[in-house]
């Protein structure tokens, strides 16, 4: 901390936001005893301008380099009746497609289908669970499914995977299962996920920033204005949470929830501050607009926005947004001066939880890693909604080098096999309705990424 004069105070006001920045962050290195004075200013700006332009990188000079894989939710895969037979033609575009993520190539269990099974024979086989339960005797029983027939597995119970599957394996799961066929009967001896290979993160030459956010709820009552105040505050150098960090910033993602909606859940009224849905979106709109013009934002929407309630959803419609901002559907793939993201809400959250017993909302991050490991971001089928088009979007077929999620209110963030995953936690206070679930959120911090060092850390916005 430091204390200015008042000659000092208003000789700063005069001073450029990157003047007024480069100051701060030289009275943060180097404290001063007692008052600055004005003159103590003249001589830090000095020094400022010895250093030559070529030493500091500032956002506001790199051209973008962004890719936003719009052609992959193209029209003609945004037409569905929900018929039946959509459904069959959805499930089996995921099936198809998380099938050859396998690696089949066993010469102890060479790789059949279903269909194909016979006596002792030592066979591996990529299925869907379709259901799973307990025989008399104790052990697991898995009904799976591919597109050649339907068969029954079993894991004893004292194989040493029971413990696992029995906790771990849940319906609908994509899986490779090896084992014997006995009668009619697979007796399996290993399952897998198709897991992601482990990855790396590209050489960035340009020293940019991104930051991560999700889940303002703008026309709540509970939104965290003073959080969000500063936050646009120090976009804008007009203080100093982001350090020397501030004009490396170049790209922002947004992770949905960006208004609370209206009818989302019961006496929801209750709870805001803004009634109507094209009030809440000008609020936010109001917010994208003071985010400086060379920062590339990305916004996808999630459950509270104006959207279709089934994953994958569209994007937030451009009537809504007047913004300079990108807007896309939920989830999304974004490469970032080469940094591939992969953007999703993360509604299914809840859906993982209610069945995996290790998971839980105190740490949604791991919840997000078996959604990699699945290479799906919804498999549960019945408990969060999907819409079923012609290709099925949420499947993972893409490996990013950063995966965010949101939904949650948590902020946490891990490595699993190279890919940073994160929770970008919220902007909204803990509300009525969520201390009745005794859910307690971590609003008001954010993350920002230097991938150039690489550097990830987390800069909260609260006091």
């Amino acid at each position: 901390m430091y204390r200015l004069t008042e000659a000092a105070a208003q000789y700063l006001e005069k001073l450029t936001p990157e003047e007024q920045a480069y100051i701060r962050e030289k009275l943060l290195e180097k404290p001063v005893k007692g008052f600055v004075t004005a003159d103590h200013l003249v001589e830090i700006l000095k020094e400022r301008t010895v250093i030559k332009k070529s030493d500091y990188i500032y956002a506001k000079d790199i051209d973008p380099q962004l890719e936003l894989y719009e052609n992959r939710y193209s029209a003609s895969n945004t037409k569905t009746t929900s018929s039946l037979e959509d459904f069959i033609k959805y499930f089996r575009n995921r099936f198809e497609r998380i099938k050859i993520m396998f690696n089949q190539f066993d010469e102890k269990y060479p790789s059949v289908e279903l269909k194909d099974l016979r006596e002792k024979q030592k066979f591996s086989v990529v299925c869907m669970v379709y259901d799973k339960g307990k025989t008399k005797n104790g052990h697991i029983s898995l009904t799976c499914e591919d597109l050649t027939g339907m068969k029954t597995f079993i894991v004893k119970k004292d194989s040493q995977i029971y413990k696992w599957v029995s906790e771990e394996v849940i319906k609908d799961d994509i899986v490779l299962i090896k084992g014997t066929w006995i009668g009619n009967i697979g007796i399996v001896e290993d399952i897998e996920f198709p897991d992601i290979k482990p990855q790396s993160l590209p050489k960035i030459e340009d020293d940019i920033g991104i930051l991560y956010i999700s889940d303002t709820h703008f026309g709540s009552k509970y939104v965290l204005k003073d959080a969000i105040k500063r936050l646009v505050d120090a976009l804008n150098g007009k203080n100093d949470l982001l350090g020397k960090y501030r004009t490396h910033i170049k790209y922002i993602m947004i992770g949905g929830d960006n208004v609370d909606g209206i009818g989302i859940y019961p006496r929801q009224e209750l709870e805001l501050e803004e009634l109507d849905i094209e009030g809440q979106y000008k609020l936010f709109n109001d917010f994208l607009e003071q985010i400086p013009d060379y920062i590339e934002t990305v916004v996808i929407p999630g459950n509270h926005d104006a959207v279709r309630r089934g994953e994958p959803s569209e994007p937030i419609d451009k009537s809504l947004i007047s913004a300079d901002v990108h807007l896309l559907p939920n989830p999304a793939y974004v490469k970032a001066h080469g940094i591939l993201h992969l953007l999703y809400h993360g509604t299914s959250i809840d859906s993982y939880i209610s069945q995996i017993p290790r998971l839980s909302y105190e740490d949604p991050v791991t919840v997000a890693v078996e959604m990699l490991r699945r290479r799906h971001l919804s498999s549960l089928y019945g408990y969060n909604p999907i819409t079923p088009l012609p290709m099925d979007f949420l499947v993972i077929d893409m490996v990013p080098h950063v995966f965010q999620t949101g939904h949650i209110h948590k902020i946490g963030a891990k490595k699993h096999r190279g890919v940073i995953v994160l929770n970008s936690g919220a902007f909204q206070a803990q509300t009525p309705y969520q201390a009745k679930q005794n859910f307690v959120p971590t609003p008001g911090k954010i993350f920002m990424f230097l991938p150039k060092q690489p550097k990830f850390f987390q800069i909260s916005l609260i006091n």
